[in-house]
């Protein structure tokens, strides 16, 4: 269930913190993700593009060589900074609030959020936030989510446990997402997963930007001494100086039809 967020300037001063050291998070560039994500976006030459909390503008320059302009909003005018737009220049960053975004109807052909809607913990925002997507999505559109979600519903209390200790979140598991966009609107609704291989922990905890020496042990002992199941369905990895991990990525999409 969705609960109140916190407060617009503590998320502002959190990915304040976490900007300087995100591009150092391994996740970030895998590119088996980002290209899964690209495939299963089916891009064209002809579209524009909306990456809905951009961030650094790995997913925008993913997809910005096929298609011919991405618009990228994101509330964090530090993480927006790093986007590279003498590469890309058909790439165009703006700090914005994706629950109002400023944009007509219909403008855009894709619309992408990767790991973004787990960090909208209040519902109403939420659903502001589906239909201001639906609303600038042009008449058969696609919506292309990607998340990260538990390896089962058995795993999802072990997979809330860990990231309690980090931020306030949401846990989804892939029906979670079919279901909210169903509940707004959203068509020919389809799940894919990708298998994130060989995570390092340790990466992942010393590069968040945001924790405690005490919760990075904390979250490192709950990997390392999780029951055999979460091990077994994280193919998990212990070599004393790094614990890796096999995560499981969900790209949902949904169309816009009005019918």
């Amino acid at each position: 269930m969705l609960k109140r967020s916190k407060s617009k300037e503590n998320q502002h001063a959190l990915w304040q913190e976490r900007a300087t050291k995100y591009n150092q998070l391994e996740w970030v560039s895998k590119s088996n993700i980002l290209q899964g994500l690209s495939i299963i976006g089916d891009f064209k030459s002809h579209h524009k593009v909306l990456d809905v909390g951009c961030g650094t503008g790995k997913v925008a320059h993913t997809v910005a060589p096929y298609v011919q302009e991405v618009h990228g909003i994101d509330f964090s005018s530090e993480m927006i900074s790093q986007i590279d737009t003498q590469q890309f220049p058909n790439i165009f960053p703006k700090e914005a609030s994706a629950s109002n975004l400023p944009y007509p109807d219909n403008s855009f052909d894709r619309v992408t959020a990767r790991l973004v809607l787990h960090h909208i913990t209040d519902s109403k925002e939420m659903d502001d936030t589906l239909q201001e997507i639906k609303r600038v999505l042009k008449p058969d559109g696609k919506f292309i989510i990607s998340e990260g979600v538990p390896p089962s519903a058995e795993l999802k209390p072990d997979f809330e446990e860990i990231f309690k200790l980090k931020e306030s979140r949401i846990t989804f598991l892939p029906e979670d997402l079919t279901y909210l966009l169903r509940k707004n609107g959203f068509k020919n609704i389809r799940v894919n997963t990708i298998i994130d291989e060989h995570m390092s922990v340790r990466n992942w905890l010393e590069n968040a930007g945001n924790l405690s020496q005490e919760d990075i042990n904390k979250i490192y002992s709950l990997h390392k001494n999780a029951r055999a199941l979460f091990k077994e369905s994280y193919n998990l990895r212990d070599l004393g100086h790094d614990i890796f991990i096999d995560v499981k990525v969900a790209i949902i999409t949904g169309e816009n039809h009005s019918d």
